[in-house]
């Protein structure tokens, strides 16, 4: 911009470079959380990911924080799907049709699970769903058995 960092104030300076952390409306954030929740991503994980605390996480979520800091939304919306947790149950779907698909191919479910690591030799999911670990064993299997 032409303009010395020494000539602006620390709130103008901040705010160029991207990090201003004024007052802004928690409503962006309230619904990435909810977006989050439905997808499998709790108010724990979210604190893991951004270290913000569970109670400000709450707040937000139920309306009882209307403002939030420019930085705590920044840090909300940074999280995505890719942060649940391993044991957080998803729908089975998708898993359920790469299993199919591999099935197609001549594989056995006792020779997909030994592939998996499983040691009872048996897939035993369930139909509506799974864990993220699971789900994810499943692609990642499904990607190094079909390419």
């Amino acid at each position: 911009f032409g303009i010395s960092a020494a000539r602006l104030g620390a709130s103008q300076a901040a705010r160029l470079a991207g990090d201003w952390n004024g007052i802004v409306p928690a409503a962006r954030a309230r619904s990435h959380l909810m977006m989050l929740a439905r997808a499998g991503v709790g108010r724990r994980a979210v604190g893991d990911v951004t270290d913000l605390a569970d109670s400000i996480l709450h707040e937000i979520r139920h309306r009882r924080r209307l403002h939030i800091r420019a930085r705590t939304e920044r840090k909300i919306l940074a999280v995505t799907t890719d942060h649940r947790a391993d044991h957080t149950f998803v729908r089975a779907d998708h898993t359920w049709v790469l299993i199919r698909q591999l099935l197609r191919e001549g594989y056995t479910k006792s020779g997909l699970a030994k592939l998996m690591g499983y040691r009872t030799g048996a897939i035993q999911f369930r139909k509506h769903r799974v864990t993220a670990r699971t789900a994810q064993r499943v692609l990642a299997l499904h990607s190094r058995l079909m390419t």
